[in-house]
């Protein structure tokens, strides 16, 4: 957070990035807006019909408190798969690099394109 504060060029492009994309048309400099983006296997068996998709997405909205807005994203498998391969990849990052900043930069970017 405290890049996010300090570093103009951060802002925009993560915290507008981020933002643009889960409300179209409406980005901010608010680095303590509350998101969670929920994942979710469009290829599951209970979630084939359109009719049980939009009564598990009101029940994520519904029991998600009410200073946090819900990102459902529907994801294939493909899809899924790259987010989580580079989820790990960021957690294994050596912790000893020097440009480690930048590199998780870029990565962090490249996820939040895969989830928003």
């Amino acid at each position: 957070m405290q890049k996010a504060t300090e570093d103009s060029a951060y802002k925009k492009s993560v915290i507008h990035y981020s933002t643009e994309a889960i409300i179209p048309g409406y980005s901010f400099d608010d680095v303590y807006s509350n998101f969670i983006t929920y994942a979710i296997p469009a290829w599951a068996k209970p979630f084939q019909g359109d009719t049980n998709r939009s009564r598990f997405e009101m029940q994520l909205i519904e029991n998600t408190p009410a200073h946090i807005f819900a990102n459902i994203k529907w994801m294939e498998y493909e899809e899924l798969l790259q987010a989580v391969n580079l989820y790990y990849d960021i957690l294994l990052l050596p912790k000893n690099e020097k440009d480690i900043a930048d590199i998780l930069y870029d990565m962090q970017k490249d996820l939040l394109k895969i989830l928003l």
